[in-house]
């Protein structure tokens, strides 16, 4: 443990000195000098800790064969880490409503010799528009007025339940910060095998959190324990 705990402050610290234009993690190579938005995100990846929950369930969970949606695509990292996965990367199709995210997206993507399929628009109950709150740190951007001092933008809504019948996904991986509302309302198509993604109940409160739980469990998910931790939860169903 004190050996591996060592190795690893070497790691970080090595990093932070030599300051990389570009940084292999987890299998991928992170273009860091790419964006600005990569710039911000460059300690919590020499750390290990940038979706990591996230990308450790997914490696678990997702197979070759696999038809992917992904909703909020932030920078692109979990993206990338799925489509590198799948027989193809036309096998995922990822959503992102924050049009300045798009550069790092793109460039983590072609670092790893990939072309992704984003579809630009925030995820909503039906096709239209509607106020997005774009927040100076691009995590904390949302449909939902957080009051952070977010700038509200009309935005492109792409309907949930249109986007599950024309992709037919069998993962449905999500980080929509307070979204997940809103979309798990409804029961998901059985043919989704696997539900992983952040829920915020910071932002909407635990009873609204538990009661999305409840429905994926009426729908015969259990949740994956092993591959749970924190606000990141994983649920499979045969």
């Amino acid at each position: 443990m004190i050996r591996t705990l060592f190795a690893n402050l070497v790691h970080y610290t090595t990093a932070r000195i030599r300051h990389p234009k570009v940084f292999e993690y987890r299998g991928l190579t992170i273009p860091l000098a790419a964006t600005p938005e990569f710039e911000s995100v460059r300690r919590s990846m020499y750390r290990g800790a940038y979706e990591g929950h996230e990308l450790q369930a997914l490696a678990k969970l997702i197979k070759p064969e696999d038809v992917v949606l992904e909703l909020g695509a932030g920078l692109g990292v979990v993206s990338t880490f799925i489509a590198k996965r799948l027989n193809s990367p036309e096998q995922l199709t990822t959503v992102e409503a924050n049009p300045r995210l798009l550069p790092s997206i793109e460039a983590v993507a072609a670092q790893n010799g990939l072309k992704l399929k984003v579809l630009q628009g925030a995820v909503g109950a039906r096709d239209g528009s509607a106020e997005f709150f774009f927040a100076n740190n691009f995590h904390s951007s949302s449909t939902l007025d957080r009051g952070l001092g977010a700038q509200a933008t009309v935005v492109e809504t792409l309907a949930f339940d249109r986007l599950l019948r024309d992709i037919k996904p069998s993962v449905v991986v999500f980080d929509i910060e307070g979204g997940e509302v809103e979309i798990f309302a409804d029961p998901l198509p059985a043919s989704v095998r696997v539900v992983c993604g952040e829920m915020h109940p910071h932002i909407v409160g635990d009873a609204a959190i538990t009661r999305i739980i409840e429905s994926f469990f009426k729908q015969g998910f259990v949740l994956r324990v092993d591959q749970s931790l924190g606000r990141a939860f994983a649920f499979e169903r045969d």
